[in-house]
């Protein structure tokens, strides 16, 4: 089994170390949590976000809607306040956004979003065999910005709509 803190890989010549980076899609405190908020993590429960969160080493970023009828909004602002400070990342919250969907009006900024949180977080420091994680950076950005311009958007209200 692969984890962020498995050692070196002598055949590959890669160190796996520490995750690069860190994306929470609806994220929930704990099962039970969802269910009924019981205060404290309960015997069983096996993902106990909020008591394990506080160990992530890499940017973390959060995307949650705020109309979200499986996963209630607020276990993410409580999740983020367990994230370490300096990997913390502003979160994306959208307003309206129920559990399984991107709206089409807002997926052009989320995507932008998401692709300043790889840009600023994770690509300057991406290795890839044979390449500067600079290049890696150039290539990665011009894919985010061909995604980026297959969309009309009215950028005022999906602004307005992710709270920027």
């Amino acid at each position: 089994m692969k984890t962020a803190n498995r050692p070196k890989d002598e055949e590959v010549g890669q160190n796996d170390g520490p995750v690069g980076g860190l994306i929470l899609h609806a994220p929930f405190l704990s099962v039970y949590r969802v269910v009924i908020d019981t205060g404290c993590t309960l015997p069983g429960d096996k993902f106990p976000n909020c008591d394990l969160l506080s160990m992530v080493k890499s940017p973390t970023i959060l995307v949650h809607g705020t109309n979200d009828q499986i996963v209630p909004f607020h276990h993410s602002e409580r999740l983020y306040e367990t994230i370490p400070e300096e990997f913390r990342v502003r979160p994306i919250y959208i307003e309206g956004m129920s559990h399984n969907n991107v709206h089409a009006q807002v997926r052009p900024l989320f995507c932008d979003r998401l692709a300043e949180y790889l840009e600023d977080n994770v690509w300057p420091k991406a290795m890839v065999k044979g390449r500067s994680s600079q290049q890696v950076f150039k290539a990665r950005s011009k894919i985010w910005k061909m995604v980026d311009h297959e969309f009309d958007y009215e950028e005022d209200s999906a602004q307005r709509v992710l709270g920027l």
